[in-house]
């Protein structure tokens, strides 16, 4: 199913509740390669600005937390400018996700107004306690990466542009 993000309407469509300020290992070598990663997503076309002007891509990476047996869910913050490398203050963690609901609990960086990507039920179904084994799969994802593609529009060329200068500049296999 196709949805056409406009800016008029809301990119999130579920319920986020911010529940405070994140704990280290908040600055990580993870988050800040993570950030990098995004970036080649977006370079290479696979997270196009969408319509409301902010790349239509996501990512999530489980950390570990001193004192914690869990390890924490953090996602890229919604509404990331195009061009702009993801830091650390960029991601967010999650702290929960109900499905039934449609909610999501979350902490961000002090003084930080980043709220979570709208991706967060795709996230939370790859990466939070208890997915692995609720699909079958013999192991738990740490990482997830999500990309956007466009049928249309401004954003359809330059996907297009960005995706034929990688395959002209890659090594045949």
């Amino acid at each position: 199913m196709a949805e056409v993000i406009r800016e008029d309407l809301p990119r999130v469509k579920y319920t986020s509740t911010r529940v405070g300020d994140c704990a280290p290992p908040y600055e990580s070598a993870e988050l800040a390669a993570l950030g990098a990663l995004m970036a080649r997503l977006e370079a290479a076309g696979a997270a196009p600005v969408l319509e409301d002007g902010a790349v239509g891509g996501n990512c999530g990476i489980l950390l570990d937390v001193p004192g914690e047996t869990e390890p924490a869910l953090f996602v890229s913050r919604t509404g990331k400018p195009s061009g702009v490398v993801l830091s650390s203050s960029d991601f967010v963690r999650v702290l929960s996700f109900d499905d039934v609901a449609w909610a999501a609990a979350y902490a961000a960086a002090p003084g930080s107004d980043a709220r979570p990507t709208s991706d967060v039920p795709l996230l939370a179904a790859c990466l939070m306690p208890g997915a692995a084994a609720r699909r079958g799969w013999a192991a738990r994802p740490r990482i997830a990466l999500h990309g956007h593609a466009l049928a249309q529009g401004d954003g359809a060329q330059t996907a297009h542009a960005a995706h034929a200068r990688h395959h002209q500049a890659a090594p045949a296999p």
